[in-house]
């Protein structure tokens, strides 16, 4: 669906709090109803059926969430600067759940009404207002999300502390920023489009275009051009290079970004992104020296080496529930009950007679287990505690030890292939 089109899809939209009368924030407002950004979702039932899905939905992963166990009856979900689709993906993934979504863009928040109509999504409220008057719904709420807003605020330390304000006790922030190692090239081009006087129009999308695609082939800007999906339509081209506001963040300054507005780091979204021994392997001659450095040293370190970070997706809470974090160096692991990542594929069953290894992959991590490993794997069927996994496991391999069964889950959770409810 075009822009155009969108405009045109009737429907009441709530009203609320005009944006800021600020001129950048302008400037925004009518770019994103001018290029309704992401590109419109026609029907979303079809496009998750056909593999469409948001980082960090806590019908598919809620034990990342709240690994103590939430129900989703009832849970008020804020999405914070909705665009066209994420509204709708929320409230018909979530029946159960209340949905609010607010946009400064009417024309995004007229294709998120369409799709409301379209599916019946009657537990979903669409209000037109900026992000940093959310504190006027006068609401809480259990699980906010906020992908590709803060960082085009004139002060995202603002657009963060209005979130936190309205942040149940014990909710989840699911936040996206932009990442600086893959992004660098994008700030030059963006430089030079500035120098070449582009603006937003048909034509100048065209130059950029145009511009790209006769790039010398080392450029800096190839590697994010080759996994930049949203380049392929226009809308995508203006947010890139023709946005008159964004800022990108290393991984120090997410990290700073939460504890300067007084919220706890949960974590990465997709740990294994993060972690030295999955993007690097585990021959990297300095992979030994990585990981003796602190969790936040091996992050930071990581990005600066592997350089693959365009965005930072990441959970957000009040600090105090930091203490509910799944931990391995306590007995109470034992009592956690391991669930498969929904996404995770074995693409060949491991053998324990014959000494066969598990071949598994997830997203572009394709990695081996051992027959400790395989044996662990094979028996986690999401109700199971980790001590009962080990007992199955046991039957296969007597010598299978507790050490094994730690080392193991320890590893699966710093890579994100295995979630973990916490009961008590």
């Amino acid at each position: 669906m075009t822009a155009a089109s969108a405009s045109s899809v009737p429907g009441p939209v709530a009203p609320g709090a005009a944006p800021a009368p600020d001129k950048v924030t302008d400037i925004v407002a009518r770019q994103y109803s001018a290029w309704v950004y992401p590109q419109p979702v026609p029907d979303m039932q079809a496009a998750i059926a056909d593999g469409y899905f948001e980082f960090a939905a806590p019908h598919l992963f809620g034990p990342l969430l709240w690994p103590e166990g939430r129900s989703l009856a009832g849970l008020r979900v804020l999405i914070a600067g909705c665009g066209s689709n994420q509204a709708a993906y929320n409230a018909l993934s979530m029946p159960e759940a209340q949905v609010t979504a607010i946009d400064i863009s009417m024309n995004s928040l007229q294709h998120s009404q369409f799709l409301k109509e379209k599916h019946g999504l009657h537990n979903l409220t669409l209000r037109h207002m900026g992000l940093l008057q959310v504190p006027r719904l006068g609401q809480q709420f259990d699980y906010i999300v906020c992908t590709g807003v803060l960082h085009h605020l004139p002060s995202p330390d603002a657009g963060l502390q209005a979130l936190r304000a309205v942040l149940a006790p014990d909710g989840m922030m699911n936040l996206m920023l932009y990442g600086q190692s893959l992004r660098l090239g994008v700030y030059l081009m963006q430089e030079v489009f500035r120098r070449l006087g582009c603006g937003q129009t048909p034509e100048d999308v065209a130059l950029v275009r145009a511009t790209l695609a006769c790039l010398p082939d080392d450029h800096v800007l190839r590697r994010y051009l080759a996994v930049a999906d949203d380049l392929r339509y226009d809308a995508g081209i203006v947010d890139t290079f023709l946005h008159p506001q964004d800022r990108a963040y290393t991984v120090p300054q997410v990290l700073a970004f939460a504890r300067e507005n007084g919220l706890g780091f949960w974590g990465w979204t997709d740990a294994k992104d993060y972690d030295a021994r999955a993007v690097l392997g585990l021959q990297h001659p300095a992979l030994a020296r990585i990981q003796a450095l602190p969790p936040e040293e091996r992050w930071a370190t990581l990005e600066l080496l592997a350089q693959t970070r365009g965005t930072h997706r990441f959970l957000l809470c009040h600090p105090r529930r930091l203490a509910l974090r799944p931990r391995f160096d306590t007995p109470g692991w034992l009592a956690y009950v391991p669930v498969r990542h929904p996404f995770l594929k074995v693409l060949q069953p491991g053998s324990i007679q014959q000494d066969r290894p598990a071949q598994l992959k997830r997203d572009w991590h394709e990695f081996s287990l051992n027959r400790n490993g395989t044996a662990l794997l094979d028996a986690v069927d999401g109700r199971r505690s980790v001590r009962h996994v080990l007992r199955q496991a046991q039957k296969a391999l007597p010598d299978l030890g507790l050490e094994h069964a730690r080392v193991f889950f320890q590893l699966m959770h710093d890579w994100g292939h295995v979630l973990y409810e916490t009961p008590g």
